[in-house]
């Protein structure tokens, strides 16, 4: 879509004019910066499938783990301490 219209071949771009590619996916038009820029990038939803994380000296930070959040939560993921890698 081309600002409310439904574009199925081409169209004439003006300065400003949104371009929408998916759900939450925009485009400004911006031809006196000579750039197309993206206007807002929505993500809904994150997974994330056996997660692993291994300090340089092979300890285990976090082993196999899996989330998933929606678009307003908040996560927090804490491995195992390591204690020359522990800091504030």
């Amino acid at each position: 879509m081309v600002g409310d219209e439904p574009v199925r071949t081409t169209a004439q771009l003006k300065n400003g004019d949104t371009i929408r590619i998916d759900v939450g996916q925009i485009l400004r038009c911006n031809f006196s910066e000579r750039i197309i820029e993206e206007e807002r990038n929505i993500i809904r939803t994150l997974e994330a499938n056996e997660v692993t994380h291994r300090f340089s000296k092979g300890e285990v930070g976090l082993e196999g783990i899996s989330f998933g959040i929606t678009r307003g939560e908040l996560v927090c993921v804490m491995g195992a301490s390591v204690r020359e890698r522990a800091r504030c």
